[in-house]
Parts: structure tokens; C-alpha cells; sequence
């Protein structure tokens, strides 16, 4: 249950190399830490999915999605027969920042509409969400005219 410290060599005659990573997390940490490594997979593959089902109308963004999921399932695949280490883990732990810095994009709030009379209601996936103009902003008082505060002293300068 809490992994062991001895790796796999008393498994018996060379059984010391471990090739599957879900193995390899299980022996480390035990089941709570081959739980938490599925669950990681488990949220970037919910991530991409919502990425890609929210950028539905731009295709770049859909396609980077779609891509980082494709590399999500590689990695997978790859922990069946592949144990990690070294530097090779640098692009496991690059992939779950695209995925994670990506996917909060999805959470990001609706921009304010910016119309003039008031507020308005719209339906985004089902849910009405009431968009309110943005605040308008002030304008900065106005500097009085350099030739209306002067022109009495230039007009006596001018007459003399």
C-alpha cells in the first residue's frame, strides 16, 4: 500500500529493470501515488477535451488542443513499456504546463460587451449570461486655450 524502497530486484532472476511507469509509481509511492499519477492523466485529458470542444470556432486553437491530447495519449502509451528518468521527464512535465496553462483559458470570463445601451442577454452553451456595457470612462478637464488667458497682456504689449 505505501510502495516499497527495495525496487523489484527480489522479485526474482532479472526482474530488476521495471519498463511499465505505472508499475514504477506503484512501487515508489505505493496506490495513493499511482492514484494521483492516473488522476494527472485523467484531468489533462479532461482539459484538452474542453479546449478543443470550446475553441470550436477557431481552428488554431482547436488544433493545438487536439494536438496536445494526441501527445497526452503518446505519453501514455509510452508509460506501458517505457519507464521515464532523467531528462526525458523535462517533456512529460512540459506537456502538463501546455495543458494546464492552455486550459485556463477555457476558464477565463466573457469579455464585457461593449454596447452603448445598457445591458443585453445571451445564451452561451444553455446557460443566459447578462453582459453589461463597459464603464465609460472620464473625460480629463479640458486646459483653457493659451491665447484667451494671454491675450490681455499682448494686446496692451502690442499697443505700446
Amino acid at each position: 500500500m505505501m510502495g516499497i524502497g527495495l525496487g523489484s530486484a527480489h522479485w526474482g532472476y532479472l526482474t530488476v529493470d521495471m519498463t511499465n511507469l505505472y508499475i514504477v509509481q506503484g512501487l515508489h509511492g505505493g496506490v495513493g501515488l499511482m492514484a494521483l499519477f492516473i488522476l494527472i492523466i485523467t484531468v489533462g485529458f479532461r482539459d484538452v477535451g474542453r479546449m478543443v470542444r470550446f475553441f470550436e470556432t477557431d481552428r488554431a486553437k482547436k488544433f493545438t488542443g487536439w494536438a496536445l491530447g494526441v501527445c497526452l495519449f503518446i505519453h501514455v502509451m509510452n508509460f506501458i513499456g517505457v519507464s521515464y528518468f532523467g531528462q526525458i521527464n523535462m517533456i512529460w512535465y512540459m506537456l502538463l504546463a501546455s495543458i494546464a496553462s492552455l486550459g485556463s483559458l477555457v476558464d477565463m470570463p466573457a469579455p464585457v460587451a461593449s454596447r452603448v445601451g445598457g445591458a443585453r442577454n445571451r445564451s452561451i452553451g444553455g446557460a443566459k449570461i447578462k453582459l453589461t456595457s463597459a464603464p465609460r470612462r472620464k473625460r480629463p478637464p479640458r486646459l483653457p486655450d493659451s491665447d484667451t488667458t494671454d491675450s490681455g497682456s499682448n494686446a496692451s504689449l502690442a499697443q505700446t
